[in-house]
């Protein structure tokens, strides 16, 4: 099992090496900003939306450019079998081996709250095609609000 201690305000990729899907973002007001790294967006169309509570996550966003494309926001989603990304665990009780979907949602262009948990996740069976599950755990809290390791599988 994988622990991993506090350091606080995770929310970032693992693997910033590998590179990660451009996408539009939003609805056409260009409404997506550098505040909306790390939010779980879901598919809708030819964009990604912030998910709703209890929506599967097609990936995280990791980056926001400052120009757009006929008035959608353009940014980097994490998003491809592999890859990984810190969330916490809103409700608590998640373990190694959970697998996860959205929660509590933050729309774009709204800072997330003062700890940067932009990214909650509470356990989840998603039928879709789009899966993350937790590969690690932080060592505490040991309760809701600890940051959990996911990995798209």
């Amino acid at each position: 099992m994988a622990y991993y201690t506090g350091t606080g305000k995770r929310h970032l990729t693992v693997s910033p090496y590998t590179p990660d899907r451009v996408e539009l973002i939003g609805n056409n007001t260009k409404q997506a900003s550098s505040v909306d790294i790390g939010k779980a967006v879901k598919l809708s169309g030819n964009t990604v939306v912030v998910c709703a509570n209890g929506d599967e996550i097609y990936g995280f966003i990791s980056s926001v450019e400052a120009g757009s494309k006929g008035g959608y926001s353009i940014g980097s989603v994490v998003c491809d079998v592999g890859r990984e990304c810190w969330a916490n665990d809103e409700v608590g009780g998640l373990v190694v081996g959970s697998r996860v979907v959205a929660s509590t949602a933050v729309a774009l262009g709204t800072a997330h709250n003062a700890n940067g948990a932009n990214v909650k996740v509470a356990a989840g069976t998603e039928a879709g095609s789009h899966k993350w599950q937790v590969i690690g755990l932080e060592v505490s809290p040991s309760t809701a609000g600890k940051q959990v390791l996911l990995r798209k599988i």
